[in-house]
């Protein structure tokens, strides 16, 4: 599937997370992971709901957002050995902001600013995802009128290949309330 194996977050102090069946395990700098202990186990499922708006190329509902206003180039340009076809779009979203999960897009809720996502979507032949960047611009926001802009790099390899994830070991993690 994904070679995300440890993946490299550095979003609100969170090193690593990994997702198993319906827990997620957190690995962090943060003040809440008891000393002695390298990961936080998290089992609300409820919290996987806020997965459903992020943005992300493997999330459907985000694909079907981008997609009306994709543009096709051919560049040539080869992932994880494939040759791909690039898709350049950008969506203007009524809200974006950010959760463990990732950053996340939504319609106008009137607490949080809108903006614009710009990315670059490359497939493969068998329409998988091999690249996907974007930049995430919030529009001005707050009585300074901030803008801030997020980029995003993901490579997608390995699609077919057997994945194995091991849960952290019992002694290293610390359960959530």
């Amino acid at each position: 599937m994904i070679d995300q194996g440890a993946v490299q977050i550095e979003e609100n102090h969170i090193r690593h997370k990994m997702i198993i069946s319906w827990c997620l395990y957190t690995q962090g700098t943060r003040a809440d992971v008891p000393e002695g202990k390298k990961w936080l186990h998290w089992r609300n499922a409820e919290g996987f709901l806020w997965s459903q708006n992020l943005v992300d190329a493997l999330n459907p509902k985000f694909l079907r957002l981008i997609s009306p206003g994709a543009e096709r180039t051919s560049t040539g340009d080869r992932y994880d050995g494939v040759l791909t076809t690039r898709y350049d779009g950008s969506v203007k979203v009524g809200s974006l902001g950010s959760r463990q999960a990732g950053i996340y897009y939504g319609p106008s809720d009137g607490r949080s600013a809108g903006g614009r996502i710009k990315w670059r979507l490359w497939l493969g032949p068998d329409n998988l995802p091999r690249r996907f960047q974007a930049e995430i611009a919030t529009g001005p926001y707050g009585p300074e009128r901030e803008v801030n802009i997020v980029r995003m790099n993901v490579l997608y390899k390995g699609w077919g290949a057997p994945v194995h994830i091991t849960a952290p070991s019992k002694n290293l993690v610390a359960e959530t309330e």
